[in-house]
């Protein structure tokens, strides 16, 4: 019922994006365990000896925290540098160096670091900031997705498995070129975005015409600004082969195709949950370790829209227009009661989150009330309706 993408990354130009450097611990690899929520990773950290959780972002330029945590670490924060978040919006936000990170005894020492509100991407949980390239870049990382801990060391991973070069930009981001339904796509490998592929629908031209795909039109990420623009995509049914120099991985990718992305296509986290992944980036390589766990796939089922409280009001900002069930439904639509209850009745967004949560776990149908005179619509919770993609059109 939630965002199903969520994107976040940062861009500017600036000399001293990768400042700082890494102390290694006399014992290493060093281990550490994670936690994913809105199936991204997340670390626990000491940021000038004051703990807190973040996101493990390499698609984020540098690092960051927000302003509570930014007291509580008594980092001073001075001026304002522009970024550039993963919806292309710019804003100015302050900037400073810190003196020291620490992750499970490895530490990273006079590091860049912005000030962000973490609320506007992780509204219903406490997350305090990033841990971005600058800091990712500067080591190796060893990530098993299925006992959820990661190895962190100043040496190279050894590992079987599809090996991958990567080439860094001069934001620090990482790059990887790979080959998807025959098109060659340089990706931005983002561990900030739960997508699998992205790619940009005008890239992808003719290549994907008839695929089944569930289209979507609406709002489809939150980033450091919050909530993004409208936008049209379409998410594959099915897994798409993958190819990285000729040679099939072993795990195909569900590719969200959407327009106007800043890059060619991007890789998320949910991707490489399937592997065991390696992250030699003093090597500029990735190592790709199939799992012995059978590769599952399961139709995504859902109500086929995304309900949101924006503005004081809760709106449809999200939905499938091929849905015969939504077809009097439109985006932006007011929603005045679920099922029983009145709107007023959730006091936050994460209210409203745990109730669905519960009704999507007994699969149950809710009822929508419009206003407007629309009445309700009953919806079942069902699988996502696919249809062939269409041609591109500008």
């Amino acid at each position: 019922m939630f965002i199903a993408v969520l994107a976040f990354g940062g861009c500017i130009t600036d000399s001293g994006l990768d400042r700082g450097h890494f102390i290694s611990d006399n014992a290493q690899p060093v281990e550490v365990s994670f936690e994913i929520v809105s199936d991204l990773i997340i670390v626990s950290a000491e940021i000038n000896g004051v703990a807190g959780k973040f996101l493990f972002d390499n698609g984020f330029t540098m690092s960051a925290v927000n302003e509570g945590f930014g007291r509580r670490a008594n980092i001073d924060f001075r001026g304002g540098t522009n970024i550039q978040d993963a919806n292309n919006k710019r804003s100015s936000v302050p900037e400073a160096t810190v003196d020291s990170v620490v992750i499970s005894g490895q530490t990273f020492v006079k590091t860049g670091f912005y000030q962000i509100e973490t609320d506007n991407f992780f509204p219903c949980d406490t997350i305090d900031g990033v841990i971005g390239a600058s800091i990712i870049n500067k080591a190796n990382w060893k990530i098993d997705f299925d006992s959820m801990t990661m190895q962190i060391s100043s040496l190279p991973f050894q590992g079987e498995g599809s090996t991958m070069d990567i080439s860094f930009s001069r934001n620090n981001s990482s790059f990887v070129k790979i080959t998807v339904q025959g098109v060659s796509v340089k990706c931005k490998i983002d561990l900030g975005s739960s997508s699998e592929i992205k790619v940009d629908w005008k890239n992808a031209k003719d290549a994907f015409i008839g695929i089944p795909a569930e289209k979507r039109i609406g709002i489809m990420s939150l980033s450091a600004h919050g909530l993004g623009n409208v936008d049209t995509t379409y998410l594959t049914s099915e897994r798409q082969d993958v190819r990285y120099s000729g040679a099939s991985l072993p795990r195909g990718g569900r590719v969200l195709l959407k327009r106007d992305l800043k890059y060619q296509g991007y890789v998320g986290v949910n991707y490489f949950k399937d592997y065991g992944l390696i992250i030699n980036s003093l090597e500029r390589q990735y190592i790709l370790t199939p799992t012995n766990k059978p590769l599952t796939f399961e139709m995504d089922s859902s109500y086929g829209l995304v309900i949101y409280h924006l503005e004081e009001e809760w709106r449809i900002i999200q939905l499938n227009p091929n849905d015969p069930l939504l077809s009097d439904i439109a985006l932006m639509d007011k929603v005045t009661m679920i099922d029983s209850l009145p709107m007023s009745k959730f006091e936050s967004i994460c209210d409203f989150k745990d109730y669905m949560k519960d009704k999507r776990e007994s699969k149950e149908a809710i009822v929508a009330t419009l206003e407007d005179r629309k009445g309700s619509v009953v919806l079942p919770y069902r699988r996502r309706q696919a249809q062939g993609i269409p041609a591109y059109r500008k």
